[in-house]
C-alpha cells in the first residue's frame, strides 16, 4: 500500500497543506499582535482629561492654543460631539463648541486655516448607520470659538470612513476602513488581512477613489507643505507615503515603512514627523469594546520624514491601558502630547520632555 504512489502523493499533499496552515496560523496571530510585548514608556507626567466619552479624534488650532476634539460614544449619544479644550490652561475643561447640528456624532475631524479662514471638517457617524462629512466654518469672537454648519457632503461611497485630511473647506481625503458594508464582508477583510480598502479623494464636486487595496486603513494625514498624503494601515501594520498632484489630487507611491502595532490615526508636527496612535494588540482592543473594565494597551509612535519618505519609527508613549486603553488618535501641541480614544472616556494629556 505504502509503494502506491498515489499514497505518497497524498502524504506530500498534506504534509504541504498543514505546513500552510501553520504558516496561515502563525502569520494571523502575529498581524494581530499575539506575540506583541507591551513595555511601558512614558514622554514625561500624564494626567487624564475627564468629561468626554469616546474622544476619537483631536485637532490642533495652534492659532488660538487649542484643540477641537471629536467624541463619540459607542451608541449614539446626547454628549457626542465638537469640545474645545486649551491645553495651556492647567484648569481647563472640555467644553461642547455650540452650532452643531442635530444626529451630530463625529467619529474624526479635520482642521484647516488659510487666506479663506479657518474651517473644520467632520465625519459623523449618524444614528441610523449613514455617514456625512460636515462642514463648518470656525470663528473666534472674545476668545469664545463658534461654529456656522455650511453643509453635509454625502455619499454611497463612504461605506466606512475612518478618518480625513482637509485640503480647504471643499477638497479633502478620507480613508474607508472597510469597502463592504456587510458584517461577514469585513469580519473577512480583519481576519485574513485582504486588501479591499481605499483612499477617496472630494475634489469639490466628487469622490475619486486615489488608493486601492489597502488593508484595513484608520489614519491619514496631509505634510504641512501639502506635497504628499500619509495613510495607516491597522490590519498592514504600515505607514505609507503618496506623492500628490496639487492639480488632480492623484497620489504616487513614496514609500511606505512597517511597525509592528495596530496604527490608527495620525497627525503631522510642526518638524514634519508624524505622530501616529496605535492598538498593539487586536483582540484586547475587541475584550475592551465588550468590556469597559478590560482596557487593551495603547501605544504612540513618531515617525521621521526625510524628502516625504518614513524613515524610522520611535515608540513615544507605551501603556498596558490603565492610563488610556485602545489608542485612536494623537496630537502634539507645543510641549504637550494628547492622545485620545474611541473606546474610552478621557484625554490623556502627557508632558513631552
Amino acid at each position: 500500500m505504502r509503494s502506491n504512489p498515489w499514497f505518497r502523493v497524498a502524504v506530500t499533499a498534506c504534509s504541504v497543506l498543514v505546513v500552510l496552515l501553520l504558516a496561515a496560523s502563525w502569520r494571523f496571530l502575529a498581524s494581530h499582535g499575539v506575540f506583541t510585548g507591551v513595555k511601558p514608556v512614558s514622554p514625561g507626567a500624564c494626567r487624564a482629561i475627564t468629561g468626554l466619552d469616546g474622544p476619537g479624534d483631536i485637532a490642533v488650532d495652534a492659532g488660538t492654543k487649542t484643540v477641537i476634539i471629536a467624541a463619540a460614544a459607542p451608541a449614539p449619544s446626547a454628549q457626542d460631539g465638537l469640545y474645545i479644550f486649551a491645553y495651556e490652561k492647567p484648569d481647563a475643561r472640555p467644553a461642547r463648541l455650540a452650532g452643531q447640528p442635530e444626529d451630530f456624532h463625529p467619529v474624526a475631524v479635520s482642521f484647516v486655516r488659510n487666506s479663506g479662514g479657518a474651517a473644520l471638517l467632520a465625519v459623523n457617524r449618524r444614528s441610523n448607520g449613514d455617514y456625512a462629512v460636515d462642514v463648518f466654518e470656525v470663528s473666534t469672537e472674545k476668545d469664545t470659538v463658534k461654529l456656522s454648519e455650511v453643509g453635509a457632503i454625502t455619499g454611497d461611497v463612504l461605506t466606512d470612513p475612518a478618518d480625513l485630511a482637509a485640503i480647504d473647506r471643499t477638497r479633502f481625503y478620507i480613508v474607508n476602513r472597510h469597502s463592504t458594508r456587510t458584517a461577514f464582508g469585513r469580519w473577512l477583510d480583519d481576519t485574513f488581512g485582504l486588501p479591499r480598502a481605499e483612499v477617496l479623494y472630494f475634489d469639490g464636486m466628487k469622490f475619486v477613489p486615489v488608493v486601492k487595496r489597502l488593508v484595513e486603513p484608520s489614519g491619514i494625514a496631509i505634510s504641512a507643505d501639502g506635497s504628499h498624503v500619509y495613510v495607516s494601515e491597522n490590519g498592514g501594520r504600515t505607514v505609507l507615503a503618496f506623492e500628490r498632484n496639487p492639480y488632480s489630487g492623484q497620489l504616487e507611491n513614496a514609500g511606505s515603512l512597517a511597525i509592528n502595532s495596530g496604527l490608527e490615526k495620525m497627525s503631522v508636527g510642526l518638524d514634519g514627523g508624524l505622530w501616529i496612535a496605535a492598538q498593539p494588540k487586536a483582540f484586547a482592543v475587541s475584550a475592551f469594546r465588550r468590556d469597559p473594565a478590560d482596557p487593551a494597551p495603547s501605544q504612540v509612535f513618531r515617525v521621521s520624514i526625510e524628502a516625504g519618505k518614513p524613515q524610522s519609527a520611535m515608540l513615544i508613549y507605551s501603556n498596558e491601558g490603565s492610563q488610556i486603553g485602545a489608542a485612536d488618535t494623537v496630537a502634539v501641541a507645543d510641549n504637550r502630547l494628547l492622545i485620545g480614544s474611541a473606546l474610552d472616556r478621557k484625554l490623556l494629556d502627557c508632558a513631552l520632555q
